[in-house]
């Protein structure tokens, strides 16, 4: 996620390590983390994530001093260790947003003829902000002995969180999945769209 992309960001002061942490957010609303254990930059991340009830991919932290208005913020990354001079003991954490307005879905789909045969691609493209976070294509083909290969299908949940593919061999008879009882019955699979556009920020 570039800067502009931050929306709607949360903050958080914590004074670490072997206490329990009140964390303050930017409203003015105060949660208590217990970090006692956590001895790595990633375990307070993920304290902190639980609390505000959002996914840890979605929390970024930053030495206290750092700006994350900042282009390029010095994000710590998880394996640092708290005990680490370089680290610290007070940090910032930002909670990164996603603007579903900037999230779209596109699927193509084409068709080939040669020799007797005939050639089906789908690709399904998943856009943040117009930057591409994720993508699947397949492709099958009907000829004398029937069809053959895969295909595939994506969709977003109403909010846009959340991305269904769902993939899986065509039957030869007819180019369609098999049932959810066969052998080559389709697999279905829930992404997390904040966690792909995250991956590739």
């Amino acid at each position: 996620l570039t800067s502009e992309h931050r929306v709607d960001i949360a903050c958080a002061r914590a004074s670490l390590p072997g206490m329990a942490v009140s964390v303050s957010l930017l409203n003015g609303d105060s949660v208590s983390v217990d970090l006692q254990d956590a001895t790595t930059v990633g375990e307070v991340r993920a304290g902190v994530a639980g609390v505000l009830g959002c996914a840890v991919s979605s929390i970024k932290l930053l030495p206290s001093g750092e700006d994350p208005a900042d282009a390029s913020p010095g994000c710590l990354s998880d394996e640092q260790r708290l005990e680490d001079a370089a680290v610290g003991r007070r940090f910032l954490a930002v909670k990164l947003m996603l603007e579903p307005s900037l999230v779209e879905l596109k699927t193509e789909s084409s068709s080939e003829y040669d020799e007797g045969q005939t050639d089906v691609y789908v690709s399904s493209t998943l856009l943040y902000a117009g930057d591409v976070v994720w993508r699947q294509t397949s492709h099958s083909a009907c000829h004398i002995g029937g069809w053959g290969g895969s295909k595939h299908s994506a969709t977003l949940s109403a909010d846009k969180t959340k991305l269904v593919v769902i993939s899986g061999s065509v039957k030869r008879d007819s180019g369609v999945f098999y049932g959810a009882s066969d052998k080559f019955a389709p697999t279905t699979e829930e992404l997390d769209v904040h966690e792909l556009v995250t991956a590739k920020a």
